[in-house]
């Protein structure tokens, strides 16, 4: 609890500043880890947290990760079995309430083994005709998930997500679901969210009935045209974000955009989804997210809770505008997403 007071004195402040920005908590999703596949390092996020604090972010989003050997499996290894995972974890929590820094947390499945993710499958793949081994994979990951809900509890993480992309299960197995969530809850008295893929998933699950936030993971195209201007990738943004709104509120219930980002390569408005970088082309990335910023910033009222932007590394320099992976470090993305996390304008249009 020795951090309760400053998260709340946060929210003070996020709510103060609402008449000149979206209300609720902005910032960055981080991946305090020292690879995809390694260990968690929380020394190497000190850094980065003060320099997203620095800039104005309210928040981060923190991961922790449970695997499973194939998409079938029922069974699923916290950590991956590594020892002190869940300490560092906890380690890194610390270090963003420090530098002031709300917590929002997200369990993710990757499929694979060793710590090496299987190519081609996808979390939001995982489903199961039998209700034998639905409950028993239900069983694995509540485990996992009550396991961090207590460690969010320890903690004071301000928002905890239930689960990430699991596509082929939101909308099934509803007994499954509410348990977890009851289970959970005991363990856990913060804001409950779940991070639904905007494809195939979000605006078709009843799962909202029994959290507290909606929330969306938003790589939707803005336009399919690798040539679209600015005002075109505008329209892009504002029939997604009509959507978003238009969902929260239909159950009453604010949202989260639990991750939006966008490739510095070229055309990153197309399939935003894709990983593989092209030829650096930072001010491609510049015009996506300043597109749906402004869209964001247009869609007036208390319905977004919050915002955080993918992707930051903390055991990686800011990779500059000759990189063209997601990261906005160093890039003029990055100066945009200052603007938005500290409630001015995102929304004038690039030269």
């Amino acid at each position: 609890m020795r951090v309760r007071f400053a998260a709340f004195a946060l929210l003070a402040w996020a709510a103060a500043c609402a008449a000149v920005a979206a209300p609720g908590l902005h910032g960055a999703c981080v991946l305090h880890l020292d690879s995809w596949e390694g260990a968690y390092d929380a020394g190497a996020a000190r850094e980065l947290y003060r320099r997203l604090s620095e800039r104005g972010a309210q928040a981060v989003a923190l991961s922790a990760f449970a695997w499973q050997d194939e998409l079938g499996s029922t069974r699923l290894r916290p950590w991956d079995g590594r020892a002190g995972e869940r300490e560092a974890l906890a380690r890194a929590i610390r270090d963003a309430h420090a530098q002031g820094l709300a917590v929002f947390l997200k369990p993710h499945v990757e499929i694979g083994r060793g710590g090496r993710r299987e190519e081609g499958a996808w979390r939001g793949e995982i489903r199961f005709d039998s209700a034998e081994r639905a409950a028993a994979w239900f069983a694995s990951y509540r485990a996992f998930l009550v396991d961090l809900a207590r460690l969010a509890q320890e903690e004071s993480v301000e928002v905890l997500a239930v689960g990430l992309e699991l596509a082929g299960l939101s909308s099934s197995w509803p007994e499954e679901w509410s348990r977890l969530v009851r289970e959970v809850r005991a363990a856990y008295s913060g804001r409950l969210t779940y991070c639904a893929n905007w494809w195939g998933e979000f605006g078709t699950i009843g799962l909202w009935a029994e959290l507290d936030l909606l929330g969306v993971q938003a790589f939707a195209p803005l336009s399919d045209d690798p040539r679209a201007r600015p005002a075109a990738l505008r329209r892009g943004a504002r029939r997604q974000v009509g959507l978003w709104k238009a969902e929260s509120r239909r159950w009453g219930k604010a949202l989260l955009v639990t991750e939006y980002g966008y490739k510095s390569s070229p055309a990153p408005w197309v399939e935003p989804w894709q990983w593989s970088p092209g030829p650096a082309r930072p001010l491609a990335q510049l015009q996506a997210h300043r597109a749906l910023l402004g869209e964001l910033e247009a869609a007036e009222g208390d319905w977004l809770a919050g915002s955080f932007a993918w992707l930051y590394e903390a055991g990686r320099r800011a990779p500059g505008p000759e990189d063209g992976g997601f990261s906005p470090g160093g890039k003029p993305a990055e100066d945009l997403l200052e603007k938005w996390w500290r409630g001015r304008s995102p929304a004038a249009e690039s030269p």
